[in-house]
């Protein structure tokens, strides 16, 4: 069972999982346990693509590169538009609610997540902890973003977009491995989620893009 601050999931295929519609859901874990690479792609339609009904037991990060992919998840609906993010959780149905309208290109990633305590929680119990975050004081269980991937349900990239280059990355090294789960992925895939992490702290406002004093020190 998977505790989402008042939300539960029960991680089983016959189970119904219940989403809290009112907050933004978000998946943390220990950056030292690093995340299972399983396979990658571009998805690439012309037009009326709709995803296909699927419950699995990996999670899912997508990158929108083009177009406007339309899914539910746990019943209900989400838009996912050109330089944005969809996390798929593992063991909760998700299907094409409708068909996309013109060209959808897509990045995909298919992983498992090893930290054993990686925990959901909503925006609002992130943001209850934004003043300790910002001082670096990380009460037990807030994440830091240095030291933990944090990862929203749907997200928005950066103005400089280094996640995509970081995409990009990966499926070249997954290519030129073969497709095949290496070590080089893997770790591809990890820089990948940790700079996508400070993305999504900084665009959601959960810290501060604060200069340590040490550094301002040297820079002047």
């Amino acid at each position: 069972v998977i505790i989402i601050a008042h939300v539960t999931f029960q991680t089983t295929d016959k189970s119904k999982g219940k989403v809290d519609k009112s907050h933004m859901l978000y998946c943390t874990a220990n950056a030292s346990y690093p995340i299972e690479f399983i396979s990658c792609g571009n998805l690439i339609n012309d037009d009326g693509f709709t995803h296909p009904r699927r419950n699995i037991d990996s999670f899912v990060f997508i990158i929108v590169c083009e177009g406007t992919l339309h899914i539910n998840q746990n019943g209900h609906n989400l838009d996912i538009c050109e330089n944005e993010s969809l996390l798929l959780f593992p063991h909760q149905t998700h299907f094409g609610y409708k068909p996309s309208k013109g060209k959808l290109s897509y990045y995909w990633v298919h992983f498992y997540m090893t930290d054993p305590n990686y925990t959901i929680y909503n925006k609002s119990t992130l943001l209850r902890y934004n003043e300790d975050l910002n001082n670096r004081l990380l009460p037990p269980p807030t994440p830091s973003p240095h030291n933990n991937f944090l990862i929203p349900e749907h997200g928005k990239l950066s103005a400089e977009k280094r996640s995509i280059l970081l995409f990009v990355q990966l499926l070249d090294i997954s290519k030129r491995d073969n497709y095949q789960a290496t070590w080089r992925c893997r770790y591809a895939l990890n820089l990948l989620l940790l700079e996508f992490t400070s993305e999504s702290f900084l665009s959601n406002n959960l810290i501060e893009d604060k200069i340590p004093n040490q550094v301002m020190n040297i820079i002047e």
